[in-house]
């Protein structure tokens, strides 16, 4: 079957449940979601490059939905369409695609998302582009300087959650967006699940709580073996791997292709959580102003005037 355009997007933000809430929604039987997760088809670049993938239209980004089976709501989860910074059109092209777009921006405590991303950059080898000093606090405004090498661009903006999502709001009515935030999950998370299913236009009551979510957590996580990558990057090796049964290749990747990451214990001193927070917090403060939240909800700037530089 054809598959239609998609009609919703989660953006983002990186390290704040995109992956558990692409996971739920994709066992909706009204749902459906591109395989793989993450499309990034609409931004500007990747890896600092053009995206040539938006060049090629449609008829490359559907084969992500070659599933199709007649489902209403149809979309994907691409965190790195709310990093403004690199790619500044990606909102645009979204709205050219699609003006009915619903977007979907989860977000999280900023200091903990930047943890968190740290964390996962670290899994993925980046270490070596900035923990030579092996200090954590380094790591945190070195990836920042490693990003910079590349152009001159602010890591730490992905943090500022009003910032990139005005980007949306100045194009989407504000009917077609929905912020939610990972702390509304950690209190009751079936109840923020169902807020999102009606806001998409599917029926909560079809949910099925039992479902695995592949949550993609910071600590002590497993990474693909450089041979896997190859593997799932090279087209004709993919295409004959496809011949395989499903189960074989479940196996192979769980008990073959992956290795286990083992992630250092994290310490920030004052004088760099300062430094952070001195980036974020007035964009924080209008953030969680503008979605009815307390600043008690993210308790790294619920205090902030009393942090002491060292």
């Amino acid at each position: 079957m054809k598959s239609q355009k998609p009609n919703f997007l989660i953006i983002g933000a990186a390290k704040c449940g995109t992956t558990a809430l692409s996971c739920i929604l994709a066992t909706h039987p009204d749902c459906c979601m591109s395989r793989p997760k993450e499309m990034d088809f609409f931004q500007d670049t990747v890896d600092f490059e053009p995206n040539q993938n938006y060049e090629k239209g449609w008829e490359w980004y559907q084969k992500a939905f070659e599933h199709y089976a007649g489902e209403p709501i149809v979309g994907e989860a691409s965190p790195a369409y709310s990093d403004r910074s690199r790619c500044p059109d990606t909102a645009k092209r979204i709205h050219k695609f699609n003006p009915d777009m619903k977007i979907v921006y989860m977000v999280r405590d900023p200091l903990q998302r930047q943890i968190s991303y740290w964390k996962m950059q670290y899994a993925f080898g980046r270490e070596k582009s900035f923990l030579w000093r092996r200090e954590y606090q380094w790591a945190l405004k070195g990836f920042d300087y490693w990003m910079q090498k590349q152009r001159e661009v602010n890591q730490w903006d992905e943090c500022r959650y009003g910032y990139q999502l005005a980007a949306y709001q100045a194009l989407f009515p504000s009917e077609n967006i929905c912020v939610s935030f990972l702390e509304d999950w950690t209190q009751c998370k079936e109840v923020e699940v169902k807020r999102i299913m009606r806001f998409l236009g599917l029926d909560p009551e079809l949910w099925s709580k039992d479902a695995q979510e592949n949550e993609n957590r910071g600590v002590d996580r497993t990474i693909d073996r450089p041979w896997l990558l190859k593997i799932r990057t090279h087209p004709f090796i993919q295409f004959g791997v496809k011949k395989l049964p499903l189960s074989w290749r479940s196996w192979a990747r769980v008990s073959l292709g992956r290795t286990k990451v083992n992630i250092p214990a994290v310490e920030i001193s004052k004088d760099v959580e300062a430094d952070f927070l001195d980036h974020v917090i007035q964009d924080t403060y209008d953030f969680l102003e503008q979605n009815s939240k307390k600043m008690s909800t993210w308790k790294s700037v619920e205090r902030k005037d009393l942090i002491v530089r060292t």
